[in-house]
């Protein structure tokens, strides 16, 4: 059974989508101008040029869309960015302020007399979404996408790009300042292009718990929205938000991992699951399909297995990706998705689980 997914969301995608347009600027490339040879590239409005840009869009940098791979990939970020990325946010806020407490709960703290924890989780949806205007906030505007692989961690191709020090683990993106230009950005690697959109998820392919059946770039790009030093710390939360590690010292990405940090049976740690990325990542996800394709209890899906410790896969990747003969990964990888940043510093999502 396939379900319309847009739970009035994708009808939100949203008034939002009475787009502004700016004009695409092209992307400025070093020798295009003798005059400007000397000149260092800006990043740009969206450059993609098929449609308008839309209501405080992040800016683009290092996109030759001369070259139709890149064309391709800024106008997928675009439509992520445009559909994805709104009804995500605000499916976290309604998940977050709802009377029903099951999907909240299962992802982050009550608050109690010791620390509000719901308002400033709330306030880091306020951060990215502007729920008068019904649109991304201004702020979001100010967020980069670098086509560079600065950090050069992806690899050239989505069959190569393997994280730091390891032999098959495929990062997905990661946010952080490049000391050569002091901005800081988001990069996306190749494999994450290739991601199902997710319009396209048909209910009847869900598993009844948060899983890697529900993931998209568009949660990816959310997960690294909320990195940005100009969110957390600015925020209510007056923190950075981070990807933590479980108790096992292993990162707590996807639903089981980010789900263990706050299980009183698991890590029973609050204020690592209010700055771990993943947490908002998979707050939404599970929200956007209870109402797009309800399963579990109350249609709220029931809780993730249980993460195994030391193990450094997630029993939520069910093993079933969105590439023919992969391992959820997204890439046709033997052994576990995730892997470890290589430092502190950097905010980067291993795909998978």
């Amino acid at each position: 059974m396939r379900q319309a997914l847009l739970y009035g969301l994708l009808t939100l995608a949203l008034a939002q989508a009475t787009p502004t347009r700016k004009g695409p600027t092209p992307v400025v490339k070093r020798g295009d101008d003798p005059t400007q040879s000397s000149a260092p590239p800006e990043p740009s409005h969206y450059p993609g040029g098929d449609t308008p840009e839309c209501p405080n869009e992040p800016l683009y940098f290092n996109f030759d869309v001369s070259k139709p791979g890149e064309l391709k990939r800024v106008q997928r970020l675009h439509q992520v960015y445009c559909n994805e990325f709104p009804v995500l946010t605000v499916a976290g806020r309604t998940a977050t302020t709802n009377s029903d407490r099951t999907i909240y709960e299962r992802f982050f703290p009550e608050s109690d007399e010791d620390d509000d924890y719901k308002d400033r989780v709330n306030d880091i949806w306020n951060m990215l979404f502007d729920f008068t205007a019904e649109k991304p906030s201004a702020l979001v505007s100010s967020f980069i996408f670098d086509n560079n692989d600065w950090k050069k961690e992806c690899g050239e191709t989505s069959g190569a790009n393997l994280s730091p020090g390891s032999e098959s683990l495929p990062l997905g993106a990661y946010t952080d300042v490049d000391p050569a230009d002091g901005r800081e950005k988001t990069h996306f690697c190749l494999v994450v292009y290739e991601y199902i959109d997710l319009a396209s998820i048909t209910c009847d392919t869900l598993d009844s718990y948060p899983s890697t059946q529900m993931d998209t770039t568009g949660r990816i790009m959310l997960h690294e929205f909320t990195h940005y030093s100009t969110v957390g710390p600015k925020s209510h939360l007056d923190s950075q938000i981070v990807d933590q590690k479980n108790e096992d010292e292993i990162w707590a990405y996807g639903a089981s991992r980010s789900h263990g940090l706050i299980d009183p049976k698991q890590d029973d740690q609050p204020e690592k699951a209010i700055i771990n990325a993943d947490n908002y990542s998979w707050i939404s996800t599970n929200q956007f399909f209870k109402q797009a394709c309800p399963k579990g209890t109350n249609g709220n899906y029931d809780d993730p297995p249980n993460y195994v410790p030391g193990h450094d896969g997630d029993p939520s990747n069910t093993g079933k990706g969105d590439n023919p003969g992969d391992n959820g990964c997204g890439t046709s990888t033997a052994t576990g998705c995730n892997g470890t940043p290589d430092d502190d510093d950097t905010y980067g999502y291993f795909t998978g689980e």
